[in-house]
């Protein structure tokens, strides 16, 4: 995998405020819209860090370096990655 982006330049509060769904619910749930804000603002930043632990890993080979700080978070990607994926999952029901 390789990165093709840059990182999130813009909060997710910036972006998603020019819609009038998320417009709404913050006018009429302040609380709720603010506690759903910082659970999506969190899943942005843990999924770009996941896509750029990809991008510096070969295909099943591991990472492309031999620096242990990047070979002990590529061991935790996986664990992550599958986290991720539940949790993702448990939201759906």
């Amino acid at each position: 995998m390789t990165e093709d982006s840059r990182a999130p330049s813009v909060p997710l509060e910036q972006y998603i405020y020019n819609e009038s769904r998320y417009t709404m619910l913050k006018q009429s749930h302040p609380e709720t819209a603010k506690h759903l804000l910082e659970e999506a603002q969190g899943d942005v930043n843990e999924r770009w860090k996941i896509y750029e632990m990809w991008a510096h890993m070969t295909a099943n080979r591991g990472p492309e370096t031999e620096d242990p700080a990047v070979q002990d978070a590529a061991k935790g990607c996986f664990e992550l990655m599958l986290w991720v994926r539940m949790r993702d999952e448990e939201k759906q029901l």
